[in-house]
């Protein structure tokens, strides 16, 4: 062999090296090359080899340039190595999940089953979306009911203020009202309708003289009349405390007025009187005018039930009223026109009483 000089093909430094015949690769160590290392050192070698035959010289590698170049290449058998030691893994994990796989279910069954489940999301959605139309139809319908609320709401607004300015306007009104209203209880129409008072020796009320005397004769149509007023006095007072006598009946009726037993009301005794027959009718009269003073003086015994403090200006007792009968004989005018004015102040008393509750 023959021995000559040149330089690295890669570094470019001078060696010498003998002539050799064949690849500048050994063929040995090709071989045990990866397939795609095995391109590069082949495609390195070919290269060497045509630019050896297109030049004098032969192009060859240094050992540093070629020691570099197998260390790369082994390098990248070693990752070559990793990569496929890690697919093989994979493949191995892969086909025992395959396995798994097609002992559990076939892969039919499994098309099978997820066709299913399809199908049940494909009817959940149409559900879900028949759903959400309902709720956007329900949406809907509460903005439009909201809008009429609205629409309400200002209209009864407009009408609310109305209101309020017609309640001011009552209230006004009303208070006005209760104004004279106070001033009309304090003038009560019982004390002004049935005014009782005095003139002279006569007891009167509503200005109607009650009594006869032998100075100054009163006709039997004032007296009558009188009595008419005190008749319906005390059914008023009596209905508007809820009272009614256990002993007799009163029929107010004008100058006409009777009163009646109560054990025999078809007996009705006439609390008037007449000059013409006066003989036939005083017997009855008095009577009357006894059942009168017993009724008045059952009111004032409720009355004082209510009011402890109640008490008659004059005593009743036994049809007498301040120990004077009340009953008209011929000779006794005076004593019983008495006991009538005792009897217009204990009406009177009961009156006001009524009229304080």
């Amino acid at each position: 062999m023959s021995e000559f000089k040149t330089n690295c093909y890669e570094c470019k430094h001078p060696i010498s090296i003998q002539g050799c015949d064949g690849p500048l690769i050994d063929s040995n160590d090709i071989q045990n090359l990866d397939a795609s290392l095995y391109e590069d050192v082949m495609k390195t070698d070919r290269i060497l080899e045509l630019a050896s035959s297109d030049t004098q010289d032969t192009q060859v590698l240094c050992m540093n340039c070629l020691n570099q170049l197998i260390s790369s290449l082994q390098k990248r058998i070693q990752e070559e190595n990793d990569t496929k030691l890690l697919l093989e893994n994979q493949l191995e994990i892969f086909s025992q999940q395959l396995e798994e796989d097609s002992s559990e279910d076939s892969t039919e069954e499994q098309i099978e089953e997820l066709k299913s489940k399809i199908m049940e999301y494909k009817l959940e959605i149409k559900a879900q979306n028949n759903e959400f139309k309902s709720v956007q139809k329900d949406l809907n319908e509460l903005v439009q009911k909201e809008q009429e609320f609205w629409k309400e709401a200002s209209a009864l607004e407009i009408k609310l203020l109305d209101f309020e300015e017609s309640n001011a306007e009552v209230a006004q009104r009303m208070k006005i009202a209760e104004e004279e209203l106070s001033l009309l209880n304090r003038i009560n129409v019982l004390n002004e309708i049935f005014y009782i008072s005095s003139e002279n020796q006569f007891g009167t009320i509503s200005g109607l003289r009650l009594g006869r005397l032998d100075s100054e004769i009163v006709s039997w149509e004032e007296i009558n009349a009188a009595w008419g007023q005190c008749v319906l006095l005390l059914s008023t007072l009596s209905r508007i405390k809820g009272f009614k006598s256990a002993q007799c009946n009163l029929y107010p009726l004008g100058s006409f007025s009777r009163i009646a037993p109560v054990h025999d009301d078809s007996n009705r005794f006439e609390l008037f009187c007449s000059d013409t027959a006066f003989a036939k009718m005083i017997g009855r009269f008095n009577t009357a005018q006894q059942y009168y003073l017993d009724c008045l003086l059952e009111l004032s015994l409720l009355m004082e039930t209510e009011d402890q403090g109640l008490s008659l200006p004059y005593k009743i007792e036994n049809h007498k009223i301040g120990q004077i009968p009340i009953k008209l004989d011929i000779g006794n005018k005076e004593n019983w026109t008495r006991a009538l004015r005792f009897m217009l102040q204990n009406l009177k008393y009961l009156l006001l009483r009524c009229i304080r509750d």
